[in-house]
């Protein structure tokens, strides 16, 4: 990343923060919020409702209503479940594609030199072995799942706010059956995503016609944002590969036993696996 970039990337990230600290302390008005723990599809969920908002509110105005929808600000984020943090579309995504997709983030920044780029050379030298190569996976993924437990974000957040979030599992499990929180699964989104957005919709209290979410599924597609096909990856890439399953090329038995010991009975309850012979099969 050449200097021009990091400066915006840098003013991009002071305005989220910005905006995230408002509303945390509620002084930010009321907004829609799209919550996950990192690498469940957030990002990708947030583009598609500020989109369908956007389409609510030109649908009341082409209608002609005379309250009109005014869109809410849509404001992606990470924490632990708070009442002040509703109504919130709630991301869930399985845990062993969220620690490949989280583990890639980590290389990505590492390899592209952005503003994490020493943050994320500081993690590989505590985590791996000396002079381990970022883009074996076989061999570092174990390291990086257990270091997960007391670095559940891993790079994404300053050593010193660990503290502050929760492994998958507990982040999971603060989230699930709130009051105004509608839970999304990542592969439903993929297997159907005008569905899904219709989903949103009608849980926002709005009917939205087939036409209108289909395009707004075709705007925000994998490869609409890329230029890739779904499968097709770019390992240093934000939107890498966009699939579902991708664990399964990265991991091996002492991953699925790394993964099992933090998350299993999550993976399990989720309805991703029937029982804990999954790790025998890997």
């Amino acid at each position: 990343m050449n200097a021009v970039g990091q400066v915006r990337a840098a003013a991009g990230l002071v305005r989220h923060r910005t905006l995230e600290a408002l509303h945390l302390r509620g002084l930010g008005g009321r907004a829609l919020y799209v919550s996950e723990f990192p690498k469940s599809g957030g990002t990708w969920v947030k583009e598609l409702t500020r989109d369908l908002l956007s389409a609510l509110a030109s649908d009341q105005a082409l209608a002609g209503v005379g309250a009109q929808l005014k869109p809410a600000p849509v404001i992606h984020q990470h924490w632990p479940y708070r009442p002040s943090l509703s109504p919130s579309l709630y991301v869930v995504r399985d845990g062993r594609d969220v620690v490949v997709s989280l583990y890639f983030h980590m290389i990505r920044h590492l390899q592209t030199g952005t503003l994490f780029s020493r943050r994320a050379r500081a993690y590989c030298d505590a985590v791996f072995q000396p002079g381990a190569d970022p883009m074996d996976t076989h061999a570092n993924l174990p390291a990086f799942i257990r270091s997960l437990s007391t670095h559940p974000f891993a790079i994404i957040v300053r050593p010193r706010r660990d503290r502050c979030f929760s492994p998958w599992p507990a982040h999971i499990e603060d989230w699930r059956h709130r009051p105004e929180v509608l839970e999304l699964r990542y592969e439903n989104l993929l297997s159907d995503t005008p569905a899904e957005i219709s989903r949103i919709a009608c849980w926002l209290g709005h009917a939205l016609p087939d036409t209108t979410s289909v395009a707004i599924a075709e705007r925000h597609s994998f490869e609409r944002q890329t230029g890739r096909k779904p499968g097709t990856e770019n390992p240093i890439a934000f939107r890498r590969k966009g699939v579902a399953g991708d664990w399964k090329n990265h991991f091996t038995r002492e991953a699925a036993e790394a993964f099992a010991a933090l998350a299993g009975p999550t993976l399990i309850q989720l309805g991703y696996e029937p029982d804990d012979t999954w790790v025998t099969r890997v």
